[in-house]
């Protein structure tokens, strides 16, 4: 492994690369390996807002990539954790504070 460049990518980064982000394109092509954790997979398949279009997106995106996670890997498990987190949460605006400078 000396010299070789290894990414991780977070949730985010997940994100800006589905959106197309050249600049992060560019740099996934010049390394030698980069995956995601099983977090991030829960994250991003849980998402409350998450549309049909993404989450095939995704399905393809984690063909092509690593998904670091349980040993061994439980599909019944992160599935049902995802069903869970879709089920209780829920994207929420902050409240305003009636406090807060005008």
């Amino acid at each position: 492994m000396n010299g070789s460049k290894r990414y991780l990518l977070d949730t985010n980064a997940i994100i800006y690369l589905l959106q197309g982000n050249g600049a992060l394109e560019k740099l996934l092509h010049s390394i030698d390996w980069f995956g995601i954790s099983i977090i991030s997979h829960l994250e991003f398949l849980s998402y409350d807002g998450l549309e049909t279009e993404d989450e095939i997106l995704f399905e393809k995106f984690l063909d092509r990539v690593q998904v670091i996670g349980l040993e061994p890997y439980f599909d019944d498990l992160v599935s049902e954790a995802i069903s869970i987190r879709k089920k209780h949460t829920h994207t929420r605006q902050p409240k305003k504070n009636k406090y807060q400078c005008k």
